[in-house]
């Protein structure tokens, strides 16, 4: 995970038992390119094809939410 100027490593069992929570929400390139381009001002839904592209070239995903400590490994 990349968080400021910090590459973090996070348990991914951590993370999909806080999905399930719902804690936390995952978004995908795909969530990412429905939520842009469903936006009403043209300069932005304009963009969501990259921006969907250029999250899957760099295997990006969002978290919406706060992730404890205790599962971000150090």
């Amino acid at each position: 995970m990349f968080f400021g100027n910090k590459i973090l490593k996070v348990n991914t069992d951590g993370l999909d038992k806080l999905v399930k929570s719902c804690a936390i929400r995952v978004i995908t390139a795909f969530d990412a390119y429905d939520i842009i381009s469903a936006h009403p001002k043209k300069q932005i839904h304009i963009q969501a094809g990259n921006i969907k592209s250029n999250m899957q070239r760099n295997n990006e995903l969002l978290i919406q939410g706060q992730i404890p400590s205790s599962i971000i490994q150090r």
